[in-house]
């Protein structure tokens, strides 16, 4: 365990230090005919291997016909569990299902709920190795010392926690074993109010072995977002927001100013990497790859939104549209991205498409 642990944090430090890398030859993107229902604040794509890449989402030609049909609620009754296999370049039905969550190799979803015996039948295991679980619903509200972590897929009371979590903090529980952050006090006033009575601090990073904490590069006026796992990095990586970002509240970002997306492992260690300004105007899931630091744009104007790649510190763009989420394969080549491509369309489809980076050496 230890030695992978040295070999991923090696891994994590070239990649930190060479990038941004020279860029590839054009990348292949493919459409795999299916669709994604974004969803709230946790992610629908997980690969499961460097060639599958599993997913929450709809058959595009299902959804069509069930809306020329005007069937009633088409994304409840279409919404499965999908493969996406990189030798066939083909998606397979893989389980009814929701509220997908992938984490060092276990995959967990929903089956079904029992509402009468207050239980969540849910499926977990390796992939395609999933055992069922009956899994008792909390009461209404649920327990206020609770935290679910979606980088984890598990839910743990902060008294649990190494060290324990104080009450009345924002916490963000990593993968397990690697601890958590805490990001200021829970509320808009009590976060100005400790910004008036402490100053600027920063972002802290707890875990068994660091229980006095480590401040991260990152303020608590900016917060960490909602940080990303980096399987190809090694680490986490976080949503840049500028330096003065109102508590609570979305700063836009000036014009001009570079993004800085930080990067950190379990231990503290942190890197960072500028995205220079353009017509991307805005930088949301920015991970690492093979070929560069790849990352959604929100544009500026909104019409110039798409999907980019960086390297070399030039940017250049792989697609129109909005993305709502992207999704790196360990081995780095591979990206899958839901992106709507038709922004003036309101009921347009999130399309899933797969973006292969290493196509030139395939």
């Amino acid at each position: 365990m230890a030695l992978r642990r040295c070999a991923r944090a090696l891994t994590w430090l070239i990649v930190s230090l060479a990038a941004p890398l020279a860029f590839a030859a054009e990348p292949a993107v493919y459409d795999t005919g299916y669709e994604i229902i974004p969803r709230t604040l946790a992610p629908s794509l997980y690969w499961v291997g460097n060639d599958r890449l599993l997913f929450e989402g709809i058959n595009s030609s299902d959804m069509d016909a069930a809306l020329a049909a005007r069937k009633p609620h088409p994304v409840e009754r279409l919404k499965r569990l999908y493969l996406w296999e990189g030798r066939s370049r083909a998606v397979r039905f893989y389980a009814d299902g929701a509220g997908l969550c992938v984490a060092n190799g276990v995959v967990r979803f929903t089956v079904r709920i029992d509402r009468a015996g207050a239980v969540r039948i849910v499926r977990e295991g390796p992939p395609g190795s999933e055992a069922e679980l009956r899994i008792d619903m909390p009461g209404k509200g649920g327990r206020a010392d609770t935290i679910y972590s979606p980088l984890a897929c598990k839910s743990y009371a902060r008294g649990d926690l190494a060290p324990p979590a104080p009450p009345g903090q924002r916490i963000v529980v990593l993968r397990e074993g690697d601890g958590y952050l805490r990001v200021g006090p829970v509320g808009i006033t009590e976060r100005v109010q400790e910004f008036r009575a402490h100053g600027r601090e920063n972002v802290k990073l707890f875990g068994p072995r660091n229980v006095t904490g480590i401040d991260l590069p990152i303020t608590l006026e900016q917060g960490p977002g909602y940080p990303i796992y980096s399987a190809y990095l090694g680490a986490y990586v976080t949503l840049p927001r500028p330096k003065g970002s109102a508590p609570g509240r979305i700063t836009p970002w000036p014009r001009g100013l570079p993004f800085t997306v930080y990067s950190f492992n379990a231990s503290g260690d942190t890197r960072e990497i500028t995205i220079p300004y353009g017509e991307w105007g805005g930088v949301a899931w920015a991970q690492p790859t093979s070929a560069g630091w790849i990352f959604a744009g929100q544009g500026d104007p909104t019409l110039k939104a798409g999907l980019f790649l960086y390297s070399s510190g030039a940017v250049r763009k792989l697609g129109s549209g909005y993305v709502y989420e992207i999704a790196v394969s360990p081995d780095g080549c591979r990206a899958g991205v839901a992106i709507k491509d038709r922004l003036l369309e309101i009921n347009a489809p999130t399309k899933l498409r797969i973006v292969d980076l290493c196509a030139s050496a395939r």
